[in-house]
């Protein structure tokens, strides 16, 4: 009987060293060192909803890539993908933004595309054929890639504000002919 209750006795012991060390160090992984990020997005000055936004940073040595998904007033939270909490934003960086829109769609439909308003290069039907679903690009492509998008943020320490701007008739610049960039606008 002795032995057992100094086994028992020993115990809380163990435990109260244990749970100090995790107080003292920290349980668990905490992730990395990240600043809100909040913004808007507007093609053709309606919100757009339920787009992809992406940040890559400039420079590979600073900075997370996030994401974000539009909701149904335009506005989005960015998540870090390297361990960020949802919606908790990215690190301190220069970044090129990315916007992106599909939908996917039956090779067999017959339903009709709606035509682009006179001027704009979406939506627009992609048939990539090979047994592959047919998706609709809602968003112009040019703005799926940071390089020609023309889109940029800074996020700064603290609660970081941003609106996107999007056209509906943007298209890739020609060859030789960087995109414009654009700066997010603090609202």
């Amino acid at each position: 009987m002795t032995s057992f209750s100094c086994r028992i006795a020993g115990w809380p012991l163990v435990s109260c060293v244990a749970i100090g060390l995790c107080v003292a160090v920290g349980c668990g992984r905490r992730g990395p060192s990240v600043e809100m990020v909040e913004g808007l997005v507007l093609m053709d000055g309606e919100p757009l909803i339920g787009a992809s936004v992406g940040f890559a940073p400039i420079s590979p040595d600073q900075g997370l890539h996030a994401v974000g998904l539009t909701d149904a007033a335009g506005e989005f939270r960015l998540t870090a993908m390297r361990g960020g909490a949802a919606g908790a934003g990215t690190a301190i960086g220069d970044y090129g933004v990315i916007v992106s829109k599909m939908l996917s769609r039956d090779p067999e439909s017959k339903e009709p595309v709606a035509k682009p308003k006179p001027g704009a290069v979406v939506p627009k039907l992609v048939r990539p054929g090979n047994g592959m679903m047919d998706y609709i690009v809602l968003v112009p492509e040019a703005y799926g890639d940071a390089t020609t998008s023309g889109l940029t943020a800074s996020v700064k320490k603290g609660v970081n504000k941003v609106k996107f701007e999007l056209r509906s008739d943007f298209a890739l610049p020609s060859a030789g002919t960087p995109a414009q960039p654009s700066a997010a606008r603090r609202p």
